[in-house]
């Protein structure tokens, strides 16, 4: 089975459909409505090899919140996290990579747009989890 994701989009419509597309391209999906969940999930059980999040839910800038939370949290810092957002200005995206961000999509965007991101940050934290558990990267210092 291909990289499991960790999908958070409030809309149920948006949420489906992504989970589908990524599933249909070899990814294991658990979507989420809420950030709350999402973080118990990863707290209490296998960690997904990325995580994808809305930045607004409810309201609220959940989607940074929980990004935050797994920056703070030493067993999920290393996992990549990208952001989904309707908020496009340069200034969001700059606030997203500060918080951590490793990807940061503007809604709307293309399918593919995403399953290239995904695929991009999940290969290279592959690469780097199989660098440290090998001692390359002490070798590279």
């Amino acid at each position: 089975a291909g990289p499991r994701l960790f999908l958070v989009e409030e809309q149920e419509g948006m949420r489906r459909g992504l989970q589908r597309y990524l599933m249909q391209r070899g990814f294991r999906c658990d979507a989420f409505a809420s950030a709350n969940e999402a973080l118990r999930v990863m707290q209490a059980s296998a960690l997904p090899d990325a995580l994808i999040t809305e930045v607004v839910l409810d309201g609220a800038e959940a989607g940074l919140d929980l990004l935050r939370a797994v920056r703070s949290d030493a067993r999920l810092c290393a996992m990549p996290v990208v952001l989904l957002t309707a908020r496009g200005m340069t200034s969001d995206r700059i606030g997203g990579y500060n918080a951590g961000a490793s990807a940061y999509l503007s809604k709307p965007f293309q399918p593919d747009e995403l399953l290239a991101v995904v695929r991009a940050v999940t290969s290279n934290a592959m690469l780097a989890q199989h660098m440290t558990a090998s001692g390359e990267v002490q070798a590279l210092r």
